[in-house]
């Protein structure tokens, strides 16, 4: 994917600051307030730009005002596109917002979830109509090589053309560095958060099934934070009922503790059919733990094409699910230290901003 050379924007002989707006569809999301002050501590981000922020909070209102601050922007960046259908078909009439609009990609609003009504359906599939109209005039869209063809398949080849982008994590790499934390039992986390999209039954019935040959005790810790109240108490129920010592996480905890959870875990289990949770799965791999994935999951390929060591939830075959082979732990670090730093990250961003 290609990146652009920095431009200076200038009004005659005078230079102006780029005025940049981000669109969040929420303003509770971890990854929203790590960027928010991701873009304020680097300098590099700002040096010739302004960044405004907006968060939708309501459809009516909320359209009206984003499509009136989109007009006195020079670029606008959607993170997620996840905006109510008032939004689409109003945007769909201003083409020439199309144009100064950039997407970056968040998984679910490449892969949609099957609607739970027939007036979503509706939704949905006029929403669709629109993004084939709107997405090959927009200004780029910014994802992996996966979901960027996912997204080609989709609404065609004429879509916008693709940047490689990543958020910064919101678990300090430093936070995971020193010895790991060690315990009597083996530790398995399985998924990311209490979203469906954890396949938890699934992940259950594996972790079940290959640590039935291990002698010691294990602990099995579950991030089950922020999913709906009735399917995270049967993920509950079923996993105390599964295992001796399961420990759901039920509530969101502070940087520092959650970086002392990471370091404490053995083997991940991220069973999602789609891309998720990216950031936890980096924090993971850098902090030594062995991490499972389906390999049809696009940040499975992007992992394998940096050097970067996952293994295939579906070729465990005889192999002890807790060994690790050589420098794999050591060789993770490096990698994920050396690409996904902080700097790089800057790096990525600013192309888009700057171009």
């Amino acid at each position: 994917m290609v990146l652009h050379r920095r431009e200076t924007v200038e009004v005659g002989k005078i230079s102006r600051l780029k005025k940049i707006l981000h669109v969040f569809y929420t303003r509770k999301q971890v990854y929203v307030k790590n960027f928010v002050r991701f873009v304020s501590r680097n300098a590099v981000l700002r040096d010739g730009c302004s960044h405004s922020f907006f968060f939708f909070d309501e459809p009516l209102k909320g359209t009206v005002e984003l499509l009136t601050t989109m007009h006195a922007t020079d670029l606008v960046v959607f993170h997620g596109f996840f905006l109510p259908s008032l939004f689409f078909k109003a945007f769909f009439l201003m083409p020439w917002l199309h144009k100064k609009s950039f997407w970056v990609t968040w998984g679910g609003d490449v892969y949609e979830k099957a609607p739970e009504s027939r007036l979503k359906l509706v939704d949905r599939r006029v929403n669709s109509f629109l993004k084939r109209f709107i997405l090959p005039r927009m200004a780029g869209i910014g994802s992996n090589a996966g979901d960027y063809n996912i997204l080609r398949s989709n609404f065609g080849k004429s879509i916008a053309r693709g940047y490689f982008l990543f958020y910064p994590n919101p678990v300090d790499f430093a936070l995971l560095d020193g010895t790991k934390i060690e315990s009597s039992k083996k530790v398995v986390m399985i998924g990311n958060s209490g979203s469906k999209t954890n396949e938890h039954g699934d992940a259950l019935g594996f972790v079940l099934e290959s640590t039935a040959r291990f002698t010691g005790d294990t602990r099995i810790i579950c991030p089950l934070s922020n999913g709906e109240k009735g399917y995270v108490n049967e993920i509950v129920r079923r996993g105390k009922y599964i295992f001796d010592d399961f420990v759901p996480l039920l509530k969101f905890v502070g940087r520092e503790e959650y970086a002392a959870v990471l370091k404490s875990v053995d083997v991940a289990v991220m069973y999602h059919d789609r891309q998720e949770g990216f950031g936890t799965v980096l924090a993971l791999l850098y902090a030594g733990a062995k991490v499972y994935m389906k390999n049809n999951v696009s940040t499975f390929g992007l992992l394998e094409l940096l050097g970067i060591k996952v293994h295939d939830v579906d070729k465990i075959g005889t192999k002890d699910f807790f060994e690790v082979g050589g420098n794999e732990k050591a060789k993770n670090a490096e990698m994920i230290r050396a690409f996904f730093s902080e700097d790089n990250c800057a790096g990525y961003w600013n192309s888009i901003f700057c171009s």
